[in-house]
């Protein structure tokens, strides 16, 4: 007996199937949502800086080269019912031009939270132009000064180049965390490199902490931190 293709029949498929079909479309939808998010919010900072906006007034004018250690109590707000701190990192890499204007692309590492209208304020963060340390004080007050280290953190990412290889981590945590960062500076004024340590709660629970240079950073992260 002879069959053709036409006479072949595609099995049903799984139950799960389109339910993981729907995950995975989802999942990169987020993706690319958080990629555009990232560089929109290190452009316009770094941007902002650059032009010397004052309208801009979490970025903070420092003589260089003193360095800066700083240490903030911060409120999460609530996003989809959990407080969430999201962690991005990003190498530097090439300006480029959009109607006339240069658009830098700087090195940066930012703690950053979402707000009900789905924009994204950066609760701390180093960028790669001069100047180039942010703080929200809508969040953020001054608060205990937290240890400066890794403390047993795994390590989630190293990244190098002058490419703009970037990492994201999203982490659930208390709704309020402690934030420090120790920033050094060249003397033209742009960090040459920086750490920032996070944790949650009143436990204080360590929770990411970031060694940061403008062509290698390494990040580390609690299981906090392991979220779609």
């Amino acid at each position: 007996m002879t069959r053709s293709l036409d006479d072949l029949v595609a099995p049903p498929p799984r139950p799960e199937f389109r339910r993981e079909l729907r995950r995975r479309i989802a999942s990169a939808d987020r993706a690319t949502r958080r990629r555009q998010r990232t560089a929109f919010l290190v452009a316009v900072a770094a941007a902002a800086v650059v032009v010397g906006a004052a309208s801009v007034s979490a970025f903070r004018t420092v003589a260089a080269p003193a360095p800066v250690d700083r240490s903030y109590t911060c409120s999460v707000p609530l996003t989809g019912g959990v407080n969430r701190v999201d962690l991005d990192v990003n190498t530097r890499s090439p300006s480029t031009t959009f109607n006339g204007n240069v658009i830098p692309h700087p090195a940066a590492a930012l703690f950053h939270v979402d707000i009900v209208d789905a924009n994204a304020e950066i609760l701390a963060g180093v960028i790669g132009v001069a100047n180039g340390y942010d703080v929200e004080s809508a969040f953020c007050r001054t608060g205990p000064r937290i240890p400066l280290a890794r403390s047993g953190l795994r390590a989630v990412g190293t990244l190098r180049g002058n490419d703009g290889t970037a990492l994201h981590k999203e982490c659930w945590l208390a709704p309020t965390v402690h934030v420090r960062m120790h920033v050094r500076y060249a003397a033209s004024g742009a960090p040459v490199a920086a750490q920032l340590a996070l944790r949650s709660g009143a436990r204080e629970k360590p929770a990411l902490y970031v060694d940061w240079t403008p062509t290698k950073i390494a990040a580390y992260a609690s299981a906090a931190c392991d979220k779609p």
